[in-house]
């Protein structure tokens, strides 16, 4: 005795799920990558603002300093061009938006009760040391930029996975 079960329109329901695993990478690869540029170009903005704290001269140059909270006032613009963005591996999910500024962790967390010393680039391309900055409160602004990009981030993989189950 045996029982056969065949369903209808299998074949196709296969054939459309093959094309859209093959399908999927890329579509994710392409939101990773546009999420990526989306998160630096809003740290940019975020680290292109005119800070609201104390007023001081450096150099003969006034400089108004970001408030606690805030994000980093631009000054010389050193550190907010360090930032960068990596989508080598977006084929792998992953991008990164970075900075090798040795002050990010200093600025977004803030240095009570540290310790901070570095070398930096002063304005005229020699290396000054930095360390007037311990005691200073956090002025968050990759945390705050990162929770802004995440629903952009969160409706592009919505909308690639979408695309590629429609076939897209």
């Amino acid at each position: 005795m045996s029982i056969t079960i065949e369903t209808e329109g299998f074949n196709k329901f296969a054939a459309t799920l093959q094309a859209a695993s093959a399908n999927v990478s890329k579509k994710v690869e392409q939101a990773v990558v546009t999420t990526a540029f989306a998160l630096h170009s809003d740290l940019i903005e975020r680290l292109s603002q005119i800070g609201t704290g104390i007023a001081y001269k450096r150099r003969g140059v006034t400089h108004i300093a970001s408030a606690p909270g805030e994000p980093p006032a631009v000054d010389t613009g050193a550190y907010r061009s360090s930032w960068d963005v990596d989508t080598s591996k977006a084929s792998q999910g992953e991008a990164a938006v970075f900075t090798n500024d040795q002050r990010g962790p200093w600025l977004e967390f803030g240095t009570i009760g540290t310790t901070v010393f570095g070398v930096g680039i002063s304005d005229t391309g020699g290396f000054e040391t930095i360390s007037n900055t311990v005691g200073m409160e956090p002025r968050p602004h990759l945390g705050p930029a990162v929770e802004a990009i995440r629903p952009v981030f969160d409706k592009n993989l919505e909308e690639a996975l979408g695309e590629t189950l429609e076939g897209k």
